[in-house]
């Protein structure tokens, strides 16, 4: 995203997803693939994420259960995410910078949640979780 001062956030639903080469960061993401879209795919999708997280950039990332290449269930979990960003990002008329150390960080493969500061595993593939409550909807979401 290169509207950092324009654009509050931003969702990919199943769609393109390029690694991102560049060290600026971008505005929070959320990144969601279907679980039957087959293996090559959800890891070229996992691959862009990591991307994203080695640069710092705030990005949650979620692999929907029993789903493929279509919205199915996503509507949920974007709306969540966009309403834990807004209200940390949108304030005094102006866009605030959400930076990695502020949110809940995850660990996808076991599902444990911790705050940056004690988060025990690499943070450059943990998955960003703006609020708890944004982290009890993407639990549910994932499980």
């Amino acid at each position: 995203m290169d509207k950092k001062d324009r654009t509050i956030a931003y969702a990919n639903i199943k769609g393109f997803m390029p690694e991102e080469n560049s060290t600026t960061p971008t505005v929070p993401g959320l990144i969601i693939v279907g679980e039957q879209e087959g293996e090559p795919r959800v890891e070229s999708i996992r691959k862009a994420f990591y991307s994203q997280r080695e640069n710092q950039n705030v990005v949650s990332f979620a692999v929907e259960r029993n789903s493929g290449h279509s919205i199915d269930n996503s509507n949920t979990l974007v709306r969540a995410f966009f309403s834990a960003v807004l209200k940390k990002r949108l304030g005094n008329n102006e866009l605030i910078d959400l930076i990695e150390n502020e949110v809940i960080l995850a660990n996808y493969e076991n599902q444990e949640t911790y705050s940056f500061a004690n988060y025990p595993y690499n943070k450059e593939k943990a998955v960003c979780l703006i609020d708890e409550d944004y982290k009890n909807i993407w639990l549910d979401f994932i499980r």
